[in-house]
This record gives structure tokens, C-alpha cells and sequence, in this order.
């Protein structure tokens, strides 16, 4: 294990390596440049999701909870995009009811299926089919999910921006929570380690995100919900936030908001970045200090890149943020070129930290999707070479790869140049896969279009509103396709508390490259808008190694740690995965740790 970890962590190490030119910013250095995958992958197409897929949230049970909004809800086809069948019969409690802002679907990836969530609610006096959406538009909401598979949803569409709903998978019920004292459009939400959520930011009103957002019209500030107690913390609407906020305003939506191993967060917004400790009262944050602005213009709405943190390594006190992509000038416009630059600032270095440059990317990007893989490589999905997130003018006409395509006449596209590769960024080596390497999908997926990472470890990418697609693709990577793979048998039970450790029984039966030898446990997905709610990863601690040479039943057992702080892994759910010295990962297994 000793040597697994000194190989990552000098990987890691390397960040802080280089020189500091005069931005501030730390050069590339030696290990920049581009890698060959060890194959192309895959991909699988044409799987139904029933509605536009701007939310996904993966369950307990490895299915996909998917929905819409602000009628991007309608099925595709006929004049009004509804397709005359999907999920029953006419006047059954099956169909949508034509109420396409409450659209919602479960889709099981791997049978190419999906069902309507029957949720009954009241409207105008009539019971209808609201789905997750409590009758109450969730569009433009953020959430996050509980251990329990609880979805948590803060915000929402038009009157509805100060909603909140708590859905119970199990259950299938949904609880309508008491109303945010302020509205919140275009927010993001992060599960502290006490298991309380923190919402910031957004908009007061629908539709005022990005540039033309007037002061009185931006929220620069935060609340904290108990799930425990189901209602939100004494003090509602904090400013704790609000001068970072004000700062980067108006371009500052959807920030990107992460747990630090030291149990405090960071909240990057606009093109600013800057440190909280969470306080004892459960309820509140301080601010610390800020650190260096990421170079160059504001990376979120409309100018959208993607910001994740990268696997953590033992003993889990070093956190390094990756953030990618966007435009190459503020106020951009749908002609503006998206950004190639990549950086990675090391968040556990305090005030001092410098962003390194780590791209030149293979391609510009602007509003593309992320999820880190099964063996901690990071991917990227979608979005365009030029121009901004947002709904624009059309006619436009839009051709797909599988020889299909959709004529945009409004709510089109703002980008040009769809990207059908994906690519990927190894953290170690802090180098990308070569442009060409990956195979191309075949829909485009631009505004509204989201990941995420599957059990098998497949990724599950889907939406795109503008081009109104109702079909997910599923992205196999290189690894798939490296032959047999370990598999596990044993030893993992659907909860874990923190601190334990799992003898994680395996089989090698078939013969598998490479040998056992490490651990990934990886946050369980929901995303929207370029934006991966309480993204976390992190190497376990290997406590033990047992290799078993019977020829009848060849494999082993892996003992690992679960990471014993709460701020390292709040509450939530997790899927745990093996991997082989030779990058090869078994199926994931989804765990809850409250």
C-alpha cells in the first residue's frame, strides 16, 4: 500500500511543482501534454429517459432518477414534441397529464427502460401527476441526496423559487418543506458533515442569472436545512457569503461549493475562491480568507466550465480542485471561443495556494459535464467549442451524428462547434487524452445536458433541451474493454459507519490483468447545469491484502478503511469500487454512510 499511495501522492505532489510565472499562476511543467488511452471505449445509444434529462440523480438500486422543467418536459415528437404513447395509455395515471413542467422518469440504463414517477398532487383543484415536483416547477433548482435516497431539492421556476421538497425513494412520497424566506434560481447546495445542507446564492427570480442580473435581483446569501428535523436552521437567509458573492457578481451562479478534510468548505463563484470554517452552532459559516482568482473571466454562468475536486489520498488532509473550460473573455457572446485552459489549486495549502496550469485541453470547452471515473481519471462530456450556456434565438437547424437531428425554432442553442468526444484527465500524471483517441458519441450535448457515473462504471449522459433530446447514451471507458475484471463477492454491506474497516472478498476467476491492490470510494451522482453536487472521492486506506490461489475459486480479500472523519465523507451515499494495478476497476458497490 506504501507504494500505491507514494505513487499517487507524488503524482499529486507535482502539482505544487514549477515555476510561478508573472500572473501568479504555476507553470505546466514537464508532466503537461497528452496520453493514449488504452482504447477508445464505447458507446450505446438511443436509451429512452422520457422526458430532457437537466437532472439526474442515481439511487440506491443503481436506477436513474431523471427530470425536467420549465417545459422541457414534453416528450419529443409531433407538433407539440409529445410522442402519442411513453409511459401508458391516454387518461391513464401514467401519462403526464400535460403538465410538462412536472415531468419525471426512472430509468433503468442497463435494460433500456425507464417508468413515469406517479407522485399525486393537487392543482386547480384537480389531482394530477406532479412527479418529484410536489406541483411546485423544480426547474433551475439545485439538490443533493441523503444516505437514505432521499432527493432534497432547494429552489425552483417562476413562483416557485422559494420551494422546497424533500422525495423519499423507498417510499415514494414527496414532503413539501416549509418556504426559503427568499428565492433562489440557479443556487447550489452541498451536505456538510453533520448532515445539515448549505444552499448559496442564485437569483431572487426566474431567468436573472449572468450578466444582464441586476443587484437587487442577485441572492449573495446562504441557509442551512436539517434533514433530521426536516425544517431550516435558526437565522434563515445568511450573509456570511455575501462579499465573496458580491464580488464575483453577477456571473456567480451555480458556484461550485465543497467539504474540506478539515471540515470547513470552499465556494468558488465567478472567477473567486475563498475559504469558510463551519461553525458549532450548525446553523452558520465565517469567513476565512480568500484565496487567488482562478486567471482569466468568470468560469460560471453563462461562461460555463465545470470545477471538480480530485481524489483525495491517505490520510485524506490534502484537497486538490480542478476547474476547467469556459469562456475566453467576460461578457462572452454565442461567437465568443470557449477556453482550452485547465488549472488545479491545492485548497489544503491555505492563503498561500497558486493555481498550476495543467492544459491546454485537447479541445476548447464551454458548459460541458464532468464525473470522476472508477480508476479517479476524470471525464468530460459535451458542450461546444464557441459561445455560451443559455437559451437563444432560432430558426436554428441542428444535425446529429446518428443521422438525425432537431429544427430548433426558439429555446436553441448559443454554441457552435458540438463536441462528440469526450476527454479525460489523469490527476497522476496531470497529463489529457489526445484529441482523436475516444470514441465519438452520437447525440450533442449542450445546455441543460448532464453525467453520471453508473455502477458498472459506465456514464450515463443525456439531455440537451435545445436540441429537446429524450435519450441518454451510455460512455464505456478504455477500462471496459481491458479484458476480464475482478469482481466483487463479499463484504460489503449496504451501511458502513465511519472509521470501519471492509474485508472486501473478490473473485479473479477467468484470470484478470494486473492484481488488487487499491480502493476508490466515489460520492454517488446528481448533477444539473454543469454542476456535480457534493462531488467527492478518495484512495482508501489498505489495512490488509490477501491474495487467494485456488484455482477454483482465485481472488482475494482487500481490507480498507473507511475514512473515519465526517468531513473526509458526510453523510450520503457512496459506491465503493477495486482496482488493479493495471487500472482495471470492478463494478461499484453503493453503500450509505450516514
Amino acid at each position: 500500500m506504501r507504494l500505491v499511495t507514494g505513487a499517487i501522492l507524488l503524482g499529486l505532489a507535482a502539482l505544487a511543482a514549477g515555476q510561478v510565472n508573472d500572473t501568479g499562476v504555476q507553470a505546466a511543467g514537464a508532466l503537461a501534454g497528452f496520453f493514449f488511452p488504452p482504447g477508445k471505449g464505447s458507446w450505446v445509444s438511443n436509451i429512452p429517459t422520457g422526458v430532457v434529462a437537466i437532472y439526474q440523480a442515481l439511487m440506491k438500486d443503481g436506477n436513474v432518477l431523471v427530470y425536467s422543467g420549465g417545459g422541457a418536459a414534453r416528450l419529443a415528437g409531433g407538433a407539440d414534441r409529445r410522442e402519442p404513447r411513453c409511459c401508458g395509455a391516454a387518461g391513464s395515471r401514467n401519462r403526464f397529464m400535460g403538465l410538462d413542467e412536472f415531468g419525471t422518469t426512472i430509468v433503468d440504463p442497463y435494460k433500456k427502460k425507464m417508468r413515469e414517477l406517479y407522485i399525486p398532487g393537487k392543482l386547480n383543484g384537480k389531482t394530477v401527476n406532479c412527479g418529484i415536483h410536489a406541483c411546485q416547477n423544480a426547474f433551475c433548482s439545485s439538490q443533493v441526496v441523503t444516505a437514505d435516497s432521499d432527493v432534497l431539492i432547494f429552489g425552483g421556476h417562476n413562483e416557485f423559487v422559494k420551494a422546497m421538497r424533500r422525495f423519499s425513494y423507498e417510499k415514494n412520497t414527496i414532503t413539501d418543506i416549509d418556504k426559503m424566506p427568499s428565492g433562489r434560481w440557479y443556487p447550489s447546495s452541498v451536505t456538510l458533515p453533520d448532515g445539515t445542507v448549505l444552499t448559496v446564492g442564485g437569483t431572487k427570480l426566474s431567468g436573472k442569472a449572468g450578466w444582464h442580473c441586476k443587484p437587487n435581483e442577485d441572492n449573495p446569501t446562504y441557509i442551512v436545512y436539517r434533514p433530521s428535523k426536516n425544517n431550516f436552521a435558526p437565522g434563515g437567509d445568511r450573509k456570511d457569503m455575501t462579499r465573496q458573492l458580491n464580488r464575483a457578481f453577477p456571473a456567480h451562479t451555480y458556484p461550485v461549493v465543497t467539504v474540506t478534510p478539515d471540515g470547513g468548505l470552499i465556494m468558488s463563484a465567478g472567477k473567486t475562491l475563498a475559504k469558510y470554517a463551519y461553525n458549532k452552532d450548525g446553523a452558520s459559516v465565517r469567513h476565512l480568507f480568500d484565496f487567488a482568482d482562478r486567471p482569466g473571466p468568470s468560469w460560471n454562468y453563462p461562461q460555463t466550465g465545470v470545477g471538480m475536486p480530485l481524489p483525495m489520498v491517505p490520510p485524506h488532509k490534502q484537497l486538490f480542485l480542478l476547474a476547467t473550460g469556459g469562456s475566453v473573455e467576460d461578457r462572452a457572446k454565442d461567437e465568443t471561443p470557449a477556453r482550452d485552459e485547465a488549472h488545479v489549486i491545492e485548497i489544503s495549502g491555505g492563503r498561500a495556494a497558486k493555481w498550476k496550469q495543467v492544459g491546454g485541453m485537447p479541445y476548447r470547452r464551454v458548459m460541458g459535464d464532468a464525473v470522476t471515473l472508477c480508476d479517479g481519471k476524470v471525464i468530460f462530456f459535451g458542450g461546444a467549442e464557441k459561445g455560451i450556456a443559455g437559451w437563444g434565438q432560432g430558426p436554428k437547424n441542428i444535425r446529429f451524428r446518428d443521422g438525425k437531428g432537431y429544427n430548433c425554432k426558439k429555446k436553441c442553442p448559443r454554441t457552435t462547434g458540438e463536441h462528440y468526444e469526450p476527454i479525460i484527465y489523469d490527476p497522476v500524471t496531470e497529463k489529457w487524452s489526445r484529441r482523436g483517441t475516444l470514441a465519438l458519441a452520437m447525440r450533442p450535448r449542450l445546455y441543460h445536458s448532464t453525467a453520471t457515473l453508473l455502477p458498472n462504471c459506465q456514464v450515463m449522459v443525456a439531455g440537451s433541451d435545445v436540441t429537446y433530446d429524450t435519450t441518454a447514451e451510455l460512455y464505456s471507458p478504455p477500462y471496459l474493454s481491458q479484458g476480464k475484471r475482478p469482481v466483487i463477492i463479499g463484504g460489503v454491506p449496504e451501511a458502513v459507519t465511519r472509521g470501519q474497516v471492509l474485508a472486501v472478498d473478490y473473485s479473479t476467476k477467468g484470470g484478470v490483468l494486473g492484481k488488487v491492490t487499491r480502493a476508490l470510494l466515489l460520492r454517488t451522482g446528481t448533477c444539473t447545469h454543469s454542476s456535480q453536487f457534493d462531488a467527492s472521492s478518495m484512495w482508501l486506506e489498505v489495512t490488509n491484502s490477501f491474495v487467494r490461489f485456488d484455482p477454483a475459486n482465485p481472488g482475494g480479500v482487500l481490507s480498507v478503511k473507511i475514512p473515519a472523519s465526517p468531513a473526509v465523507v458526510p453523510p450520503g451515499m457512496y459506491m465503493l469500487v477495486l482496482n488493479t494495478n493495471r487500472g482495471l476497476p470492478t463494478d461499484g458497490k453503493i453503500i450509505s454512510i450516514k
